[in-house]
This record gives C-alpha cells, structure tokens and sequence, in this order.
C-alpha cells in the first residue's frame, strides 16, 4: 500500500524510503481506503536507490519477491514493457517484464551482462487485480501468478545481493532499457521483498485472501 507521507516500509527491516510519482501517474484510494499507484499515460514509480541497494544487499539465499497490480487494454503491452525493474543500467538488473503481446512474462536476473529468465507462457488479466510472486528456495527460482505456480528454474544462480552495488534505480512501470515502453495505465500496489520464500501454500493462501477482500467475500 501505498501512503500519502510518499514513504515505503522496508519489509527487512521498518526502514522507510521515499519515493517519487513521474509523469501523470497519480496515488489514488479505493473504497476501503487503501491507497496504490495508478500509472496513467506517461507515469512510473521511482523508488530511488537507497532502498534496492540495501534490501538486495539482504538477499543471499532464499528470497520473495510480490507486486500486484491491474492493466487495462491500453497498457503497451504490445511491445515490452516491466511491472518492476531494479537496475543498474542494463548490464545489472532484476526485473518482471512483458514480452511483446501479453503472452510470456518472465522474470530476469542478469549480472555484468549475462543472466538468465524464467518464462511462463502466460499471460495477465486485463481489468481485475493479478499478483505475481517471484521465489527463489534453495537455487530453484520460481513464478507464481494469480496464486498457481506457472514456471521454475535452476539456472538463475546469480545472489541479489551479489549486484546490489550496482544498482542505481528501481521502478515500477518503467525499464532501464530506454526503447521499452512504460507499462501504462496501470494500478500497481503492494510491492513487497522478502528474505525468506513462500511456499506454494502460503503464496495461494495469500491470493485466496486478497481476492475475498476485493469482492467482499468473508473468509472462513
């Protein structure tokens, strides 16, 4: 969630950083006043450097990472665009990323210029909130969307903390690549980094949750 002090709390931690609104992006409430970033045509979310630095510099084994977030039919996502990026230039960088039509995102990790991705396949629903969760337990790095695991791979080695260093921004909506498009006309809300992985239970349980409180729906 996002507050209107343009604070983010450091999940590792209480710390909390600033962070801009670029473009006509905007910070809106819903209903229930809980408040989150709405990107319009031309916005992004800088959050600077301070905090990627020093939360990455935290992640040396397992980790999480999770973003939810709503597109409708005008969000670019024709041509590649990122949910979220923390970067260093792009020879260092994390990412979630759209590849051309909506049809496979996938996750990056790339160190000094060389990395590897996890594909999904998949694509995200226009009009209602997703949320992708990014895991890494024991070497194997997995996607999750909507609750259901979609993808895993053994072959990200690269630490977080190893390229924390390098990092000098993170956005959301935005890529460091300077010929992507922004990731437009889109909510974006409770981007959060965890030093631990969630379990496939655990991931599911929190999707199941979210998605009660967003249609009114009690929970047992």
């Amino acid at each position: 969630s996002f507050e209107t002090d343009d604070k983010l709390s450091d999940d590792l931690g209480g710390t909390r950083y600033t962070y801009n609104v670029i473009g006509n992006g905007q910070l809106k409430s819903d209903e229930e006043g809980n408040g989150y970033f709405f990107s319009g045509t031309t916005g992004y979310l800088s959050l600077g450097k301070a905090m990627p630095q020093t939360v990455l510099a935290k992640l040396e084994g397992d980790y999480t990472i999770s973003l939810r977030l709503k597109m409708d039919g005008m969000s670019n996502v024709d041509s590649f665009c990122w949910a979220w990026a923390l970067a260093g230039g792009t020879s260092n960088f994390m990412g979630f990323i759209n590849g051309p039509g909506n049809n496979d995102w996938y996750y990056e990790m790339v160190k000094s210029g060389n990395g590897n991705r996890v594909n999904t396949g998949s694509g995200l629903h226009f009009g209602t909130w997703n949320e992708v969760v990014v895991t890494c337990k024991e070497g194997v790095t997995s996607v999750y969307m909507n609750g259901h695991l979609i993808s895993s791979s053994d072959k990200l080695t690269v630490a977080p903390s190893s390229i924390a260093k390098n990092i000098t921004a993170a956005y959301l909506g935005k890529s460091p690549f300077g010929g992507d498009k922004l990731l437009s006309n889109t909510c974006y809300d409770d981007f959060k980094i965890f030093d631990v992985a969630f379990s496939a239970e655990q991931i599911k349980a929190l999707f199941q949750g979210r998605a009660n409180m967003s249609t009114g729906i009690n929970q047992p």
